[in-house]
């Protein structure tokens, strides 16, 4: 997590991913919002707006998705080499990025 110290990038460059054990290219975040009406109960919650967070990834087969956080696991590969992610399977990938976090 960043402390008031630290150094922030901002960078448009495409970060590798893994999505449920898939290889993925990770694209941008993507914030949904929609419309919510009162409840018809009494005491319920009034009108308002949900909204929340997705991460928009390519996967190898060139299909494009939004995933949802709280229904499946994105983990994040920039410490490792590139060439590294075309060579190995996800689960290498895997493997590896749990040795490097020890």
């Amino acid at each position: 997590m960043a402390g008031i110290n630290s150094e922030i990038t901002i960078s448009t460059e495409k970060r590798l991913c893994v999505v449920d054990d898939r290889k993925a290219i990770f694209h941008k975040w993507v914030e949904i919002s929609y419309p919510v009406g009162e409840s018809a109960f009494r005491g319920g919650p009034p009108a308002g707006q949900v909204s929340y967070v997705v991460a928009l990834v390519e996967y190898e087969d060139g299909t494009v998705e939004r995933v949802n956080l709280s229904e499946k696991k994105l983990i994040f590969v920039d410490n490792l080499v590139n060439n590294m992610w075309y060579e190995s399977s996800a689960a290498d990938i895997y493997n590896k990025m749990q040795e490097v976090s020890e």
